[in-house]
């Protein structure tokens, strides 16, 4: 499972680093335009932005698979270990239910969108969205990996 949980992260690292290369291009190039040859760019910034959406929702789910995402542990610090352990399995069961929403609905903005074309690059929005179930099946994944691990340690 460790080998999954490793390539999961290898491809949501590289794919996270390649979008931010991407835009900085993007950001280099609409100030030339605009700026040099006083031609804004429309297509540009309508890439960066879709993005930047999915830089963020893939690097979210690369922090819930690290389970570095935001918690209040200040709270969580004072409970005695049996309930952080019963806090520690709601909080992935939660993650998972979370997961298998952004799939399935996700997929369902996909299928309803995928007719519907973006302004400036003219490519179905139905790509836009593609990272929601792309998402949720990184989350469903995660979640499943870190429960086997919880139930591992609490037995052995």
């Amino acid at each position: 499972m460790k080998h999954v949980r490793d390539g999961i992260d290898k491809i949501l690292k590289f794919v996270c680093s390649a979008i931010m290369g991407v835009m900085a291009i993007l950001v280099v190039y609409q100030v030339v335009a605009r700026y040099f040859f006083r031609a804004p760019s429309t297509f540009s910034e309508e890439l960066m932005t879709y993005l930047f959406i999915w830089m963020s929702l893939l690097g979210g789910t690369y922090v819930y698979g690290k389970s570095e995402h935001m918690s209040m542990s200040f709270l969580y610090n004072k409970f005695p270990a049996k309930l952080q352990k019963v806090v520690d399995y709601l909080i992935q069961g939660i993650g998972f239910v979370f997961g298998a929403a952004l799939l399935y609905g996700g997929a369902s903005i996909v299928r309803l969108t995928m007719n519907q074309q973006t302004p400036a690059l003219g490519v179905p929005m139905g790509y836009l969205y593609m990272v929601l179930p792309v998402c949720g099946v990184g989350i469903l994944a995660y979640s499943i990996m870190n429960l086997c691990e919880m139930m591992k340690e609490s037995r052995g």
